[in-house]
């Protein structure tokens, strides 16, 4: 999961801004777009030019495109609009339509960050939302919804949200929702519209380190098996192969894949930063970046935190805020590796705002945390939640954003460790309040309705976790109780 919607501070020097060059291996990317904030509920995202103005960043991934098909069709079509949702920017609605946004102010944002030779993507996916493809024909057809009402079609059919701005590609910030068919996405957009253009265009992907991932991949029919993508940030942290992993770190595993199977692919091993109070504008967290002698780019993140940041008095009032508990700490790039350029990325992990017709809202409370010990037993405190289950499974879950009332709904981060000394394999789990949970990502429903590992991480040793998310309609996160 992405660390989403906190901050990542980072002291620039006032330095010209270079043109983005995939090749460089001295890369910054950063996710804009879901106003990161610390604990308290101030809103710290300005608009996306204001981060261009000096030698920061590289990329900037506007986040997000929540849902592939939403519930209104392009004007005079029958084919869905998808949602956008930008958490304080874009409060107004396109003409003709009662859900889509239309945000100016990003096309020229965006404008201006191209016009410091940066480049800007839009983020497909995040935490929450509803996305994926149930046949070939739905890929192919949303290849041609993105090219014309973000990148470089020309179809006035297509509505354009952020104006005449040809966005340089888009991110995969893949995390639920069906997982078939976005090679034919990939490879729809590479072939079809990419490859004949006036100007050079990108896919980016995030997969998490456990390989291979299991909505990026590589598998056949994943986003990376058609070996198109060309740059992933690996999340090399929250995973029992992360940098903190020692031995089980596998940056190795990855690289020699995408040296056989894809060698057009950069590789950025992704670590959250230390986020720290300036006035600087910044959004999310950052990566530090090694680059191995063959094409390969390779990141690191250190621990994450937050901290707060005063936004400028013309930040819309409406606010969201999420964020989820990271531990991980620096460790080099394996000494494999020969020569040592450095590239960074930065990446958020959960949306969390409204969208209503005419305005985008979103209400930040400071997190709520519930504490819960044994199967049965659950006391309120007031920051984060834990669940043991029974004794060795321990579930620690965050209230992170709430919106509406009677009762609220509540946006949850969480995740499920083995604090044993034993590995556990295939746990189950109960939950009384599964009627209300809704978009859970990182666990999932079997046949009889209990809550299970994810496939690829179904065995936890001892020390190993996996993370998760979902909504709420309640105040308080749900209680998870082992069955098996």
């Amino acid at each position: 999961m992405k660390f989403s919607l906190f901050i990542c501070i980072i002291l620039s020097l006032a330095l010209a801004a270079n043109a983005f060059n995939i090749n460089s291996g001295n890369n910054f990317v950063g996710y804009w777009g879901q106003n990161s904030a610390a604990p308290g509920g101030r809103p710290y995202q300005t608009e996306l030019g204001t981060y261009c103005t000096d030698n920061t960043y590289d990329v900037l991934i506007v986040s997000f495109l929540i849902n592939f098909f939403s519930g209104e069709n392009i004007i005079g079509t029958n084919i869905p609009a998808p949602t956008l949702n930008f958490a304080n920017m874009c409060g107004g609605t396109y003409p003709g339509y009662s859900q889509l946004l239309q945000c100016p102010n990003i096309g020229s944002g965006a404008a201006t960050c191209q016009s410091k030779g940066k480049i800007v993507l839009l983020s497909l996916g995040g935490a929450v939302g509803n996305y994926g493809f149930t046949s070939s024909a739905q890929a192919t057809q949303f290849a041609k919804t993105i090219w014309n009402m973000f990148l470089g079609g020309s179809d006035s059919t297509y509505p354009r949200p952020f104006g005449s701005v040809q966005l340089d590609g888009i991110d995969l910030d893949l995390e639920g929702g069906p997982k078939e068919y976005y090679d034919v996405f990939v490879n729809t957009l590479k072939i079809q519209y990419f490859a004949g253009a006036s100007k050079r265009y990108y896919i980016h992907a995030a997969p998490q380190c456990v390989y291979p991932d299991a909505m990026v991949g590589p598998w056949t029919g994943s986003a990376l098996s058609t070996g198109k993508l060309d740059f992933i940030s690996i999340q090399f942290y929250n995973n029992w192969c992360g940098l903190a992993s020692g031995s089980q770190f596998n940056y190795n595993t990855w690289s020699q894949w995408i040296s056989a199977n894809s060698p057009g692919t950069k590789i950025m091993t992704a670590r959250p930063t230390t986020a720290s109070s300036t006035t600087t504008p910044a959004t999310t967290s950052s990566t530090s970046t090694t680059r191995p002698s063959t094409t390969t780019t390779t990141t690191t993140r250190t621990s994450t935190t937050t901290t707060t940041t005063t936004a400028p008095a013309t930040t819309s009032s409406t606010t969201s805020t999420t964020v989820k508990p990271t531990t991980t700490t620096t460790t080099t790039a394996p000494a494999t590796t020969s020569s040592t350029t450095s590239s960074t990325t930065v990446k958020p992990t959960t949306t969390t705002t409204t969208t209503t017709p005419a305005t985008t809202s979103s209400t930040t409370v400071k997190p709520t945390t519930t504490t819960t010990t044994g199967p049965s037993t659950t006391t309120s405190a007031t920051t984060s939640s834990s669940t043991t289950s029974p004794n060795t499974l321990v579930f620690t879950q965050s209230v992170t954003s709430q919106w509406g009332s009677n009762p609220p709904t509540s946006q949850i981060s969480g995740q499920v460790k083995n604090n044993g000394a034993t590995t556990i394999s295939n746990p189950k789990f109960s939950s009384p309040q599964n009627a209300i949970i809704n978009g859970m990502w990182g666990l999932s429903q079997d046949a009889n309705g209990y809550w299970v590992l994810p496939s690829w991480a179904n065995t936890l040793a001892p020390g190993q976790g996996v993370e998760f998310g979902y909504a709420i309609n309640s105040a308080t996160p749900a209680t998870f109780n082992r069955v098996a």
